[in-house]
């Protein structure tokens, strides 16, 4: 899953590519709301983007075989 795939939440895709930019990664993230809301695409697409040190805004680029791991769900 890519940051790209998921519809709107734009502040919150941004908000939390901008802090793994930082390196401003809180110790725990709770991704909570209603049902059909995105929050499990969202957990899905913020994992790899912070194990596998992506940048830009999207889960490609920098470690390919650990973003192909994830696409896989084999990490």
């Amino acid at each position: 899953m890519q940051f790209s795939e998921i519809l709107g939440q734009e502040h919150i895709k941004n908000h939390l590519t901008r802090s793994a930019n930082l390196g401003r990664i809180p110790h725990a993230q709770l991704f909570v709301g209603p049902e059909g809301c995105g929050t499990l695409p969202m957990a899905i697409a913020y994992a790899p983007y912070i194990l596998c040190n992506n940048q830009n805004g999207e889960n490609s680029g920098v470690n390919e075989s650990c973003n192909l791991k994830f696409q896989k769900i084999a990490h």
